[in-house]
């Protein structure tokens, strides 16, 4: 089985990703960017929102395909 990178980069539709990005408004507003336990934390959430959307986005094409 022949897997296409670029058809898989945009199966998991990266351009939806920004929308994450709204995890740190949090440590940005509450002027804790220098925390760096709390900046991982905020990073790992927002992968963790990152590869939830996707996962979603992929389970919904393959439904659309039955």
């Amino acid at each position: 089985m022949k897997i296409n990178i670029l058809a898989l980069g945009r199966l998991l539709r990266p351009k939806q990703w920004v929308k994450n990005g709204f995890v740190f408004a949090g440590i940005l507003f509450g002027a804790q960017f220098c925390n760096s336990a709390l900046l991982e934390a905020t990073c790992l959430a927002a992968v963790a929102f990152c590869l939830m959307g996707s996962s979603v986005s992929v389970l919904n094409d393959y439904l659309d395909l039955m």
